[in-house]
């Protein structure tokens, strides 16, 4: 809506968000990038304030829990709540938000009473709980099954990952699997990966970056969900990322899929491939990595050093306060410049320079950390800072 809305100049657009962050699935450090782009198009964002009260004068007079505004027209977007009347005048057994509670067969506590789409509870396909993830693919899938279960074909429904995309200007967002939120409160062990590999090969015009972050549990490498952000590829990533948890597939699944290529529509190691790769380097141990959130603490003691492996034009056009400055390709020579007794949080662009840079570090002795996400990530947290 707000986009919408946008499009005309005489409108001014404000979202107000009640949580810390927009899109609720999101988690909180992809929703910068959503941010950043409702800003440059002129559209204000209030976080972490609700809305108490909206009285209408001459304007509506908007009361949040901190301050007021005014406004020529409130849209309320706030959310899906099962239509269940139907379903309580039968005396089904619903759950305490409301959605109507059945089994694998799509069969409510009336065996005799089928539900489904947008009102039901189904199970998480990666938590193994029950969850209300109302999309409109899982209810046509679950339709068929219905059908086949009345006709005597007897099927079942193997649960939901809440696979979805939205359009924003020009950038597409997906989701699918599980954010960090949901493996916190379900007590999922859990690491994430943040890469930004070009939308198709990068000597071809028109290439754009990707960033797809991705939440894989640590000993094995299976994905468990992902976030994926670009202006093109996007659904194409998040669909292969989808079959992969779905198939219940791992990090080293991803590195075998044979997908195409020509420099128009990808790279010769496709991003999947990428990622892939990125996260078994983590669990064979050729490298640690940690979040530019992790490194906000780890520098704050004194045996953690901060270094900038990308070009002097790079370094020059911006870098992390205090971080060391040493280009990857002076890494060999310069060596000397650095103390062994320190552990080196070490970051490029978008984390394959520092990655060279950390295996160079170690076969000569050094502590080091690559940070995913590189600069290009630190900039979109820190661009309000």
């Amino acid at each position: 809506m707000a986009e919408n809305l946008s499009n005309y100049p005489s409108i001014k657009t404000t979202i107000l968000e009640k949580s810390s962050h927009l899109i609720a699935p999101l988690d909180e450090d992809m929703a910068n990038l959503v941010n950043n782009v409702l800003k440059r198009k002129g559209i204000d964002i209030i976080l972490n304030n609700g809305v108490k009260d909206i009285e209408e004068k001459e304007r509506l007079i908007i009361t949040l829990e901190e301050g007021k505004l005014e406004a020529d027209l409130v849209i309320l977007c706030i959310g899906v709540k099962p239509e269940n009347t139907l379903a309580l005048s039968c005396n089904l057994e619903v759950n305490p938000k409301g959605s109507i509670i059945v089994d694998k067969y799509m069969q409510t506590s009336n065996k005799d009473i089928f539900a489904l789409g947008d009102a039901v509870t189904v199970k998480n396909s990666v938590t193994e709980n029950l969850c209300y993830i109302p999309l409109a693919g899982p209810a046509n899938r679950q339709a068929r099954i219905v059908v086949n279960n009345i006709v005597g074909k007897l099927t079942s429904y193997e649960g939901i990952i809440g696979s979805s995309i939205l359009k924003i200007f020009e950038y597409n967002l997906a989701m699918t699997g599980v954010n960090e939120a949901t493996c916190k409160a379900n007590n999922i062990d859990y690491k994430t990966i943040i890469i930004s590999p070009n939308s198709h090969a990068g000597y071809y015009p028109g290439a754009t970056l990707i960033t797809i972050k991705a939440l894989y549990a640590p000993k094995t490498g299976k994905i468990l969900g992902a976030e994926v952000w670009g202006k093109e590829a996007v659904d194409k990533i998040t669909d292969i990322l989808a079959t992969a948890i779905r198939m219940k597939m791992t990090a080293y699944d991803l590195e075998k899929l044979e997908l195409c290529y020509a420099p128009p529509f990808s790279s010769a190691k496709s991003p999947i491939n990428i990622l892939g790769n990125s996260i078994v380097n983590e669990i064979e141990g050729l490298v640690e990595t940690v979040t530019w959130q992790e490194v906000e603490e780890l520098k704050k003691m004194e045996e953690y050093c901060i270094l900038d492996v990308r070009t002097d034009k790079e370094y020059e056009a911006g870098t992390v306060p205090n971080a060391i400055h040493i280009p990857l390709d002076d890494l060999r020579n310069r060596l000397n410049e650095l103390d062994k007794s320190k552990t080196y949080l070490v970051y490029c662009r978008t984390g394959l320079r520092s990655y060279i840079a950390c295996r160079i570090l170690i076969q000569n002795g050094f502590k080091v950390k690559n940070i995913t996400g590189g600069y290009y990530f630190y900039t979109i947290l820190n661009s309000e800072k």
